[in-house]
């Protein structure tokens, strides 16, 4: 079994959820471009998606299986080869734990565009 089977089916969702929801504020008309990168089958990558969409922030999916020049990109600049690979207003700033990390409330959206 995996780490993060393991993972998941050890810690409840909702205790993840409440656990992260400390670590990110919602401004309204101050939300981060996120962007998240995704291979099928990760259970990390569905658990990341949650949170963000739990906490109302928007997000854009890359599925890496499918979208090979995401792939590459990720390769190229992401700081790991694990996934998911979370970029918050350009800036890649990892992983699942990077995701519960993160403060959300430096970080407001900036007039910036998904990496190509």
């Amino acid at each position: 079994m995996s780490t993060a089977t393991k993972f998941v089916q050890s810690a409840s969702l909702s205790s993840v959820l409440s656990a992260s929801s400390s670590h990110v504020s919602k401004t309204p008309s101050l939300k981060p471009l996120i962007e998240v990168y995704t291979r099928p089958g990760c259970s990390y990558c569905v658990a990341a998606k949650k949170i963000l969409a739990h906490n109302d922030l928007s997000f854009v999916e890359y599925d890496t299986a499918r979208n090979y020049r995401r792939l590459a990109t990720m390769r190229t600049h992401a700081p790991a080869r694990t996934f998911p690979q979370i970029v918050i207003n350009q800036k890649w700033i990892g992983g699942f734990e990077d995701l519960l990390a993160f403060d959300f409330t430096q970080h407001s959206q900036s007039n910036s565009a998904p990496l190509a």
